[in-house]
């Protein structure tokens, strides 16, 4: 499938690409596979080009190279990927639908000279950069972008060049952090100092009782406004932190799953399972056999 930079390595899952839009310098390819079964995946970019990826359905795991940590595309985010070379990816259970857009070095040179002076000096081993579409800088540029890309309105290729190019250096500098914990901008003080309290502990017990105090909020006022600022639920929150923590410990095979999921909050290895394959869409045993496979 050379259009999309995206090989399926068993190529049991049916998969489908179709070119929505060729301009003089940019390329959108929708992708598209069906509920099924987690699949391997090799992503890359082609020569002279760059590669943003506009994830609208399911969720794509990548990371580079087998020593690196997974970092999660879910539904509704964008990343700019960063690799020279090939990476590792993971499809997840479920349906899957992407936008796969590149764009010409010829076409954004002064771009292009910057993301490849920016990669020579950095030191990360991160296959992407999430674009922080919920910045004030990025909010407007964003939506316009997303929609032409996914075909809500019409495509002016020199204004999405010029947003892709706004969103690429927007995701080089800020980095990957917070794909299953966004955290709005304009949080209140109090939401905010409990979002980073959650974030930088997960796995103390955030009943709703101590997350009222250190918000200092009341307990009924915090339940309605956690959900309606966030988007979801603080026991959901709360969960996605503690998926964040477990992600890359799965790959040790010094640890089991019941050590795992008890440094990381889950009460049992069970809610460790079900709170990977509800959020992840794959299972810690499958994000470990892939490893393991990998590795021989």
């Amino acid at each position: 499938m050379p259009t999309t930079s995206l090989v399926l390595e068993s190529g049991l899952r049916r998969i489908t690409t179709k070119r929505s839009f060729e301009g003089e310098c940019i390329t959108i390819d929708r992708v598209s596979a069906d509920d099924a079964e987690p699949e391997r995946v090799t992503i890359s970019r082609k020569p002279g080009h760059e590669l943003m990826l506009f994830c609208q359905q399911g969720t794509l795991l990548v990371r580079k190279g087998s020593g690196a940590g997974w970092e999660v595309l879910p539904a509704g985010s964008m990343a700019l990927f960063t690799s020279n070379t090939p990476i590792d990816g993971i499809m997840a259970r479920g349906p899957f639908t992407a936008y796969w857009v590149q764009w010409t070095h010829d076409c954004a040179k002064l771009l292009s000279d910057w993301l490849k002076d920016h990669r020579s000096k950095s030191k990360s081993e991160s296959a992407i950069s999430i674009v922080k579409a919920t910045l004030p800088e990025n909010q407007s540029i964003a939506d316009e972008v997303t929609q032409m890309v996914l075909g809500m309105r019409d495509v002016i290729e020199p204004r999405l060049q010029g947003g892709l190019q706004m969103l690429a250096v927007s995701a080089a500098m800020k980095g990957t952090k917070g794909a299953l914990t966004p955290i709005p901008t304009d949080l209140a003080h109090g939401m905010l100092k409990l979002v980073k309290a959650v974030q930088a502990d997960p796995v103390q017990d955030w009943s709703l009782k101590q997350s009222s105090q250190v918000a200092g909020y009341s307990q009924f006022h915090l339940s309605r406004a956690f959900r309606i600022e966030l988007g979801y639920g603080l026991p959901e929150f709360v969960e996605r932190c503690r998926v964040e923590m477990a992600l890359n410990m799965v790959d040790s095979r010094q640890r089991d799953m019941h050590e795992i999921a008890a440094v990381c909050g889950f009460s049992t290895p069970s809610s460790f399972r079900e709170g990977l394959k509800k959020i992840l869409g794959v299972l810690p045993s499958e994000l470990r056999r892939y490893t393991i496979d990998k590795a021989r």
